[in-house]
């Protein structure tokens, strides 16, 4: 999974807080139906994880933050968008797996295949 370039430049918290300050302050003002918010919350928690977690941690939370947008595109009929989620649901799931099934046959916790 590839990190953002500002989480990969910087670990900064500070740097994260502004993301996520202007992540909610640019949306939920604009927010005209109830499942346009769990949008918002998975892509805040989705920006918390880059600049905050590694491996299974982040790659969870980033499957949250695609349910959250699979759930909105469903609701809105996003057909494009729900193929694209659920592509990316799969595929994390898949990689979630096979990190564990790693992590479990080799006893080494918080190491990603290939590294």
């Amino acid at each position: 999974m590839k990190d953002s370039y500002a989480s990969v430049k910087s670990q900064s918290k500070v740097l994260m807080t502004i993301f996520i300050a202007l992540l909610i302050g640019l949306t939920f003002p604009n927010v005209e139906q109830w499942y346009e918010i769990p949008t918002i919350v998975g892509s805040a928690i989705a920006t918390w994880a880059l600049f905050s977690t590694r491996g299974i941690p982040l790659r969870s939370l980033i499957l949250l933050n695609s349910c959250c947008w699979l759930v909105h595109n469903l609701l809105t009929g996003s057909i494009g968008g729900s193929l694209i989620e659920a592509t990316f649901v799969v595929t994390n799931s898949i990689t979630i797996y096979q990190l564990f099934k790693a992590q479990t046959s080799t006893g080494l916790h918080g190491v990603e295949p290939g590294k």
